[in-house]
């Protein structure tokens, strides 16, 4: 954001691409947060490929009270694991608008890690599913996790679910 707002600020004019190459600069997300859309990043998350949006629903972010250390994350990480993901699956549900499909094809390969480390994660989780998510997530190396809910409803429920357990939590809708 302030990337883009300094772009429109002091009228410099540079494209999004332009910024994406200051962006990562700083930081391996920036690209994806200066186009602010749905997309898949690949490289070291300057390629950026552009998605249909997600089909639409509630999403309930939840952080538990730890603090997690992304590099140790990364360092007990081993690529050679069993863990897969299911990017193909999810490329392919995104793109039929398929809400059912997304919510199988959620992975995330650091998930392991960080839940060996940090069992608050995989607690959250569970109550998340438990409480009648349609599918739930650790974003990143976590400890945030979400959790897909098709309905209102649904989705408070399981934000009041989550939310004596953890300082931080949000209920937001995919506009799909």
């Amino acid at each position: 954001a302030t990337l883009r707002g300094m772009n429109r600020l002091f009228n410099l004019n540079l494209s999004l691409e332009e910024l994406c190459q200051i962006g990562i600069k700083i930081g391996t997300d920036i690209p994806f947060c200066i186009y602010s859309k749905t997309a898949i990043c690949k490289g070291k998350g300057e390629i950026i490929e552009l998605l249909n949006k997600p089909p639409s629903a509630w999403v309930i972010i939840a952080k538990p009270d730890v603090g997690i250390s992304s590099p140790d994350v990364f360092k007990s990480l081993t690529l050679e694991s069993d863990y897969r993901v299911h990017t193909a699956a999810c490329l392919s549900a995104l793109k039929s608008g398929d809400y059912e499909a997304l919510c199988q094809s959620l992975s995330n390969r650091l998930e392991t890690v960080s839940h060996k480390m940090y069992p608050e994660i995989t607690k959250l989780k569970e109550n998340m599913l438990n409480s009648g998510a349609d599918g739930a997530l650790m974003s990143g190396s976590g400890p945030t996790v979400y959790a897909l809910a098709k309905n209102e409803r649904q989705a408070k429920h399981i934000y009041n679910a989550v939310n004596g357990c953890c300082n931080a939590v949000q209920l937001v809708r995919l506009l799909g």
